[in-house]
């Protein structure tokens, strides 16, 4: 079970209920999560690998961000490096932002 931690007003813990559910029922997004954030209104994964945030945003369309997120972790990130980022974005339709 990943800590949750950050600003947990209680809509925040509703949404951070909402996408730790997801997490567990993801086996890959489960097994590299070590942390749930709330910063600044964002949800963030801290994974358990590297010193990444992974900001997820709000509660919509989480499959469809966890879907990104594997595709750029085997098709990005196993080519670039895993160290590559500090942030990945998710948070935005239809692409990644990464720092």
């Amino acid at each position: 079970v990943p800590i949750a931690n950050g600003r947990l007003s209680a809509t925040m813990i509703k949404k951070v209920y909402t996408l730790s559910t997801y997490v567990y029922e993801n086996d890959f997004i489960d097994a590299i999560t070590e942390q749930i954030f709330v910063e600044n209104g964002d949800l963030i994964i801290i994974p358990k690998i590297n010193n990444q945030k992974i900001v997820i945003g709000d509660t919509t369309d989480i499959p469809a961000k966890f879907d990104k997120l594997i595709d750029f972790y085997v098709d990005g990130l196993n080519h670039i490096g895993w160290d590559k980022y500090r942030i990945i974005n998710l948070k935005y339709k239809n692409q990644i932002v990464c720092k």
